[in-house]
């Protein structure tokens, strides 16, 4: 055959691979960003071009470079991590234990480890995240599992655990690959959605979904002493718009399962041919990630940072003019601003052995400080 070789994807019109590889049979430039086991496909014209995730994260850098002291700084990361781990938590409508926290906590600073993304890394990841010892598994998923909305209607059918081993070495191998997709915004949207889209666990895979979106990002524009972008934080601002770009793909390709209900699970009748879930358009989740972290630099870390510095101030203010335990001090610094600068009469119930007059002082400070001066945000 005769003639140069054509672009699979046109570079006009979608993000392709950085080294492209020619496949002589077909005389194709074979530009995708992944392979045939797992390949999300991206257009341009969607793409934020501006301020990238390499700008966005300087900014990022910037900004918390302002804490020259030290202490201060380990304390900003430590509260970003806590952050993070709350609203990843959240987002399932779920409270965590002091110990599921500091569990999660620990697993965020592992994001950007250097290691191999295979299955037994993603299992011990599940270990960490899932609620009890008896839902942590010892593999990727030999069963089908399926998600339901409120009404018990099923809403979400990931593959068929048949299809689950070639669709995770894929997966894999997208997450591992230099040469294919060196876009930092595209590589975390596609690895951490693709990766709750293939559901390879029974239990964790949302948590795990959001974490990777950390690890990708950690790995391409790490920040000084373990310091993350919270971006699940902001999702929890914005759980409508998570759950349409959840459901843009959950929901036709789970109308192509034919299935009757039983007692306790679906009797599947017909699944999809696994090119449903190795092929998706990520346009939308890549533009959503963009706006994620872009709120979570521009405004998210500044709120959290600004929080810090105000309650260091008005706690300083407290134990100069009275003389507190440290954790009244705490707790009444936190009673007053995540309630909008008052002390409801049940709190002061609470304080009942303190004059109402050192209360009010101490009112009066909190409100100074978060509401005057720097403005309020109220505690994840």
């Amino acid at each position: 055959m005769a003639g140069g070789y054509v672009d699979l994807f046109p570079r006009e019109a979608y993000v392709t691979a950085e080294k492209p590889v020619n496949k002589p049979k077909f005389r194709v430039r074979d530009n995708a960003l992944g392979t045939a086991d797992f390949c999300p496909i991206v257009r341009l014209d969607a793409v934020p071009q501006a301020p990238s995730v390499i700008e966005l994260f300087d900014e990022a850098r910037r900004t918390l470079e302002t804490l020259s002291d030290p202490a201060l700084y380990e304390r900003a990361v430590n509260y970003l991590n806590l952050s993070e781990t709350r609203s990843s938590f959240a987002i399932e409508r779920e409270q965590p234990s002091s110990e599921k926290q500091e569990r999660f906590i620990q697993l965020l600073r592992r994001a950007g480890e250097p290691v191999v993304v295979d299955e037994d890394w993603l299992v011990d990841l599940q270990n960490t995240v899932v609620r009890d010892v008896f839902s942590q598994e010892a593999s990727y998923r030999t069963t089908q599992n399926w998600l339901e909305d409120a009404t018990g209607k099923i809403s979400f059918f990931p593959p068929p655990p048949e299809d689950l081993r070639r669709l995770m070495d894929g997966w894999e191998a997208f997450v591992s690959e230099r040469g294919r997709c060196n876009d930092v915004l595209v590589k975390a949207a596609c690895a951490a959605f693709g990766f709750v889209y293939i559901h390879p666990f029974l239990d964790g895979n949302g948590r795990l979904h959001r974490f990777l979106i950390q690890h990708v990002l950690a790995r391409s524009v790490p920040l000084p002493g373990g310091a993350i972008v919270p971006v699940s934080a902001v999702i929890l601002k914005d759980i409508p718009d998570y759950l349409a770009v959840l459901t843009r793909f959950s929901r036709p390709v789970t109308n192509l399962w034919r299935y009757t209900r039983g007692d306790v699970s679906p009797m599947v009748i017909e699944s999809p041919p696994s090119r449903a879930y190795r092929f998706f358009d990520a346009t939308r989740e890549v533009a959503f990630l963009h706006k994620m972290i872009r709120l979570a630099v521009q405004e998210e870390i500044r709120r959290e940072l600004a929080w810090l510095t105000g309650y260091d101030v008005a706690f300083r203010q407290i134990d100069t003019e009275f003389d507190l335990p440290q954790k009244d001090i705490s707790a009444l610094i936190r009673m007053i601003q995540s309630n909008q600068g008052n002390i409801s009469a049940n709190r002061r119930k609470q304080f009942s052995h303190l004059p109402a007059t050192v209360l009010d002082r101490i009112q009066e400070i909190v409100r100074d400080t978060f509401f005057s001066a720097i403005g309020s945000k109220n505690e994840n």
